[in-house]
């Protein structure tokens, strides 16, 4: 095995511009075994050549200007291979966090059986430890809204297993301790990272309440109206603003007698990922003219770390992407000579307060 692989390696690298995967001499062993769980992948080589465009047909996609070996290999995997374990989650860099969910759950984790909540919550504190270590907090938009949902998630599961109070920032110094030689920054953090986890555990209880009285007042309604599915609509919004899973509002149906809207749910979702997708363009975009323009202003400013208050000339002012020399309404960007204010940046959010003109008038 380990001398095909070596063989398909070196002619991978020979591959030409006329020679498609179909006509590799290993491609049908490799379609072979890709339908079976018997192999993994766990190192691959990636030839990048052309440029995906989904415009036009795979045939007429244009050569990349540079051309690129990528390759790369899995942790998880190599460990899981080394160590003889049957997933990834079996390697000693999962098992230590699902032991301790064992000791906050009363449950015994089974290798062969329904593990599926311990695998989530071992996954997704490893990631939030992690994300929260490096700056990025829970949030409504953005990558704070990615680790909201993953926090949710992972509490939602702790319930099934009967874990009724907050626990997922018990597990922080676990994921700290396994991953301490190469990113020491989890326990150095770890006081930051568990009140952060925690409030937002606190928070998502106390959203979770609210909504099992919203979804109980919508069954009673529906029960006076002689009514027996649950609106699309109203299950978006138990998803999306109280943190319901699907699967939790089908069930307070079934007991209702109820069913859900399952395709109205799925329309709204769609819409409001579309409307969240353009919105992030939007974003992004203005953020790109923004940061141009800004590069082509060369006046000089200094940040004043020490100084709470001072006096500044003012040297640029930037309104509707645009620096002009004056503006008397809307919003705009004032750079000064000497400031105060600390800008975004690295998790600490920005310094605010009053810009005032000689006369002690806010400007």
């Amino acid at each position: 095995m380990l001398d095909l692989l070596d063989q398909i390696q070196k002619s991978s690298l020979t591959v030409e511009k006329h020679l498609t995967p179909e006509k590799h001499r290993y491609f049908a062993f490799l379609q072979k075994i890709s339908r079976n769980d018997r192999y993994i992948e766990i190192w691959n080589i990636v030839l990048s050549q052309f440029n995906a465009d989904p415009a036009v047909p795979r045939s007429e996609y244009k050569e990349l200007p540079h051309k690129n070996i990528d390759t790369g290999a899995g942790l998880e995997r190599l460990v899981a291979v080394i160590q003889g374990a049957k997933t990834n989650f079996e390697t000693d860099l999962f098992m230590p966090i699902i032991r301790e969910v064992e000791k906050l759950s009363g449950k015994v984790y089974d290798q062969d059986g329904d593990n599926m909540s311990f695998k989530v919550i071992a996954d997704h504190i490893r990631s939030l430890s992690f994300a929260i270590g490096d700056g990025a907090l829970p949030g409504n938009e953005g990558r704070g809204y990615v680790l909201r949902r993953l926090l949710r998630r992972a509490s939602m599961h702790g319930q099934k297993l009967g874990i009724n109070e907050p626990f997922l920032y018990k597990l922080v110094p676990t994921v700290g301790k396994i991953m301490e030689s190469y990113y020491p920054e989890v326990l150095e953090k770890r006081d930051f990272i568990e009140k952060i986890v925690k409030s937002e555990e606190e928070s998502f209880a106390r959203t979770l309440h609210s909504g099992q009285h919203f979804a109980q007042g919508i069954v009673a309604d529906l029960k006076e109206k002689g009514q027996t599915v649950i609106a699309g609509q109203d299950v978006f919004k138990l998803y999306d603003t109280y943190g319901f899973p699907v699967e939790l509002t089908e069930e307070i149906a079934e007991e209702a007698g109820m069913t859900v809207d399952r395709e109205g749910f799925r329309s709204d979702h769609e819409r409001t990922t579309r409307t969240c997708a353009c919105i992030c363009c939007q974003r992004w975009i203005y953020g790109v003219c923004k940061t141009k323009l800004f590069k082509n202003i060369t006046v000089e400013s200094v940040f004043n770390y020490n100084a709470s208050q001072l006096s500044s000339k003012l040297v640029a002012i930037v309104a509707d992407n645009a620096e002009v020399e004056a503006v008397s309404e809307g919003t705009a960007s004032l750079i000064f000579a000497e400031t105060p204010f600390y800008a975004e940046m690295g998790g600490q959010v920005a310094d605010h307060g009053q810009i005032l003109d000689a006369c002690r008038v806010t400007s």
